[in-house]
């Protein structure tokens, strides 16, 4: 399921220059997927995706998840994203290291990602996740001035504090975070 390993891990070195306007603009949305992500705004998180975007996303229990278009991806994240303002005090996607490359007429992005969870209203504090990290992948198409998410990989490969959960240890090849 997903893109292979070698389609997204590009070397760096095959980062090009992309036009500094459109490379400004894939940022805005990179931003906009974040704040609409974060405050549990579903139409807008929605609206980063082109009408077939295709959401590919660990399942809570790290198996591989897949969503195709706008409804698809609506049904993908189920009720649990209505009631993310109620859910967390703080949720953050924070991006660094943004690489991108032009393909044709679209523009490939890797990036790491860390999501800082802040919950400490939670009953499980401190033992649950405060933070995951991983690798985001996007593939962007302008869609009318704006670019959205054609594609976007999610591979999460630490996402619980030190030495609390198995996240890394359970796994097996082929799973997200892993290359095999």
């Amino acid at each position: 399921m997903g893109q292979p390993a070698s389609e997204l891990n590009w070397s760096a070195a095959e980062a090009e220059p992309v036009d500094l306007a459109d490379r400004m603009a894939v940022l805005d949305s990179l931003a906009r997927y974040s704040w609409a992500i974060d405050t549990g705004s579903l139409e807008e998180y929605l609206d980063c995706f082109t009408s077939d975007g295709i959401l590919r996303h660990p399942l809570r229990d790290g198996s591989p998840g897949e969503a195709r278009g706008r409804d698809g991806i609506r049904a993908f994240l189920g009720k649990g994203f209505a009631n993310r303002p109620f859910q967390t005090y703080a949720h953050q996607h924070q991006f660094s290291s943004v690489l991108m490359k032009n393909e044709g007429n679209l523009i490939r992005l890797k990036s790491y990602c860390i999501v800082f969870r802040h919950e400490f209203h939670r009953q499980y504090w401190p033992s649950g996740p405060s933070r995951r990290m991983g690798t985001w992948h996007g593939l962007f198409q302008n869609d009318g001035n704006i670019w959205k998410l054609k594609e976007l990989d999610v591979h999460m490969w630490l996402d619980s504090v030190f030495g609390i959960g198995s996240a890394l240890t359970d796994r097996g090849a082929g799973m997200p975070g892993t290359l095999g």
